[in-house]
């Protein structure tokens, strides 16, 4: 595995991150997380929001394969993101409680505001950064960002020092990006915030397998990918070949998912000769 340190944080984060937004119920998510550490993968985004389906009906949240994942890791190695919704500073904060909860764990490395997309969004979640930056403070989470579609708010994030990560749409093809500009434009605010000592990390490489195909149906969480083999080297090539992204955020619904992603990465990174191996 390649690993990068994401900005100024220090954190050192595997290439692949491990995405949960994936319906998986915990006993077909955990052999996904255990073969993702044998391969020296770090790095979880986790979200109170996604869930599976329960047997009976019920909902599940997917962090519940992660929690217990995480007790069987060293926990001082792994690095856990995740994400709050609600607009309020209480609403952010409470979040991160309800994280902590839900992940087992004392602490978020990376606590982010998510889905932001336009300046008026950012507008109306601006106060939601002082819960975070709440949380940071009493020890919560070590580490405040955002995530977004768009190349406008990627651009904006660089004008607010307090967003030390980013989370950002980048694929081959610029699907899922609100039409708001091009992967190159993407990748150039990306680079802003790298050189301002951001930690910048990239997810929807694959569009949940739309990222050839415009059909709406393949949007589903944990749909089954309809994308070749070669069409996946092909998009995941192009994002981990992007010097601006410290990792890359992908949700793999097995291990066999996983091991291509990895082979991937490992075979990009070693031609780069950009990032650490271990």
């Amino acid at each position: 595995m390649h690993y990068a340190t994401m900005g100024n944080t220090g954190l050192r984060v595997s290439r692949v991150s491990v995405g949960t937004d994936i319906t998986l119920p915990p006993a077909e998510l955990l052999p996904i997380l255990r073969r993702a550490g044998e391969l020296g993968v770090n790095f979880v985004d986790a979200d109170y929001s996604y869930s599976y389906t329960k047997p009976d009906g019920g909902s599940g949240r997917s962090w519940e394969g992660v929690r217990e994942w995480l007790t069987e890791v060293d926990r001082s190695q792994m690095v856990v993101a995740a994400k709050t919704y609600d607009p309020t500073p209480e609403g952010a904060f409470r979040h991160a409680e309800e994280s902590l909860e839900g992940l087992g764990t004392d602490y978020l490395d990376a606590f982010l505001i998510h889905g932001l997309n336009t300046l008026e969004d950012w507008e109306k979640f601006r106060p939601a950064l002082d819960g975070c930056l709440k949380a940071k403070e009493q020890g919560l989470a070590r580490h405040v960002g955002i995530s977004t579609h768009t190349v406008t708010l990627a651009r904006e994030a660089a004008r607010i020092p307090e967003l030390e990560l980013l989370l950002v749409t980048l694929n081959v093809t610029g699907k899922v990006m609100k039409r708001s500009g091009t992967p190159q434009e993407m990748q150039e605010a990306m680079r802003v915030l790298c050189e301002q000592g951001r930690g910048v990390y990239v997810m929807k490489s694959l569009a949940r397998g739309r990222v050839f195909d415009d059909r709406d149906e393949l949007v589903r969480a944990g749909s089954l990918s309809p994308l070749t083999h070669e069409q996946v080297d092909r998009a995941l090539s192009y994002v981990f070949g992007c010097p601006w992204a410290h990792a890359v955020t992908i949700g793999m619904c097995s291990v066999a998912e996983l091991e291509e992603d990895v082979a991937i990465q490992q075979r990009v990174d070693a031609e780069s000769g950009r990032w650490e191996e271990r």
